[in-house]
């Protein structure tokens, strides 16, 4: 898959792209030939771009979404997260990015980080599992393991569920969910 196959596709399916999260790129699902390791996200006006390995044409690619965002009439800003590098370091190569960041899914406001954590607190790919606890979580008393920043508890609590339980080792996470929860 050459950089405008890329273009192109993105372009295609940020068509219906809204202010709610939106994965407009997902190599490492082994969809595509070729950029298996490249991630592009539509987070309302952001376009994020995750590189979880260097790639030969990545400035190709780079210059490209800098030029889809400039002639874009949806998107300001562009983050780029390059997690071969050690920290995993995020640029903001166009616009910027606000204060607090929010990530829309199903009506529920989660936390986002884009700049200074390896992991930017969402995991797009749990959005199925989240609209099921929300399906079935009335007047539930849920406990949530490994609760990171407690989006299932979210999903829960949107759900109706009687009370919510959130454990995790990391005390940061956790503090980050309780500041979503809110």
């Amino acid at each position: 898959m050459q950089v405008k196959d890329i273009i192109e596709l993105i372009t295609k399916n940020a068509q219906t792209a809204n202010d709610e999260f939106q994965r407009l790129f997902h190599r490492r699902g082994g969809l595509y030939e070729g950029w298996k390791h490249l991630t592009v996200d539509s987070i309302d006006t952001i376009l994020s771009v995750a590189l979880y390995f260097e790639e030969a044409d990545e400035d190709a690619l780079i210059a490209m979404l800098k030029t889809f965002i400039q002639e874009s009439d949806r998107y300001t800003t562009l983050v780029v997260q390059r997690r071969y590098i050690k920290g995993a370091p995020s640029e903001v190569l166009l616009g910027e990015v606000p204060q607090d960041v929010t990530v829309l899914e199903n009506d529920m406001k989660l936390k986002l980080n884009l700049l200074s954590n390896k992991n930017n607190y969402y995991f797009p790919d749990m959005k199925n599992g989240r609209a099921f606890v929300r399906e079935h979580a009335k007047d539930k008393h849920i406990l949530n393991l490994f609760a990171y920043t407690c989006a299932f508890s979210v999903a829960a609590k949107f759900g109706g569920a009687a009370s919510v339980v959130n454990v995790d080792m990391s005390k940061g996470t956790l503090k980050v969910g309780r500041q979503t929860i809110r």
